[in-house]
């Protein structure tokens, strides 16, 4: 058992290495060389008609990744707008954290040793410390803010690059099919030349055929014609009597008297 395993491997090991040597062999080329030619051949057999049905059915799927980059498209541009939401949020929060700040600051600078805030009275130190607070929370929502509006940029460049992307998609769909059409009506128009080429051979034989009879009745006619010449202009040849035989005492007798006339 495990000879014969051995066996298969070692077979198995020599033709590797044997389509290794022929990658790198004249024979290796031949072989590359015939399997691109019937590559070729055997894509040349595929009907036109079908290749332009094929290539319809792949535009046409086209479509679908079109309603999935449509989907992708439409969740980049909610996100923006949800971002946009985020970003006047926190635009109005550090609106209104500024405008703590500037009346609180103007109050320690106006007030004595009690300081009025929104309807509260405060020592100037804890005014002091609130006022900190208040610089310290309009600071951070500061780098929130710059943070989401960094955020937002991004989510309307994405949105915009979808849809661009979108449209490229919609109008090169558009394009092939035109293309397809074009394709379609190219192909009909060569079969239509085909089929006339084809009907062409057949009357080069039925010319021929119509050449042989108009020759043979022009040779028909000509014929009549010498006949009808013959017998209108022609020389009469009258039959002749045979003369009867004389015996010789008649030729003779008219021998004799030949100048008595």
């Amino acid at each position: 058992m495990c000879g014969m395993f051995k066996k298969s491997a070692f077979i198995t090991v020599g033709a590797i290495v044997a389509l290794y040597v022929l990658s790198f062999t004249t024979a290796g080329s031949y072989v590359s060389t015939w399997w691109k030619k019937a590559s070729i051949c055997a894509h040349n057999q595929v009907p036109m008609e079908f290749e332009i049905d094929r290539l319809r059915t792949l535009v046409g799927g086209l479509r679908g990744e079109f309603d999935r980059n449509r989907n992708v498209v439409a969740n980049l541009q909610q996100k923006a707008e949800d971002q946009e939401k985020t970003v006047a949020g926190l635009k109005k929060e550090l609106a209104s954290q500024e405008k703590d700040i500037q009346t609180l600051a103007a109050s320690l600078k106006d007030s004595g040793s009690m300081v009025a805030f929104n309807g509260r009275q405060y020592k100037k130190d804890v005014a002091d410390v609130t006022l900190a607070n208040l610089v310290r929370r309009a600071q951070a929502t500061e780098s929130r803010l710059k943070n989401n509006e960094k955020i937002l940029e991004e989510n309307r460049r994405a949105a915009q690059e979808g849809e661009l992307k979108l449209a490229s998609i919609g109008s090169q769909e558009s394009e092939l099919l035109a293309t397809i059409e074009k394709l379609q009506g190219d192909l009909a128009e060569l079969r239509r030349v085909q089929t006339e080429s084809k009907v062409q051979v057949d009357d080069s034989r039925l010319a021929a055929i119509k050449k042989d009879i108009s020759t043979l009745e022009r040779r028909m006619k000509v014929e009549q014609k010498e006949l009808d010449l013959e017998k209108k202009h022609g020389i009469v040849v009258e039959e002749t009597k045979p003369e009867p035989k004389a015996n010789g005492a008649d030729l003779a007798d008219a021998f004799l008297n030949r100048n008595s006339k």
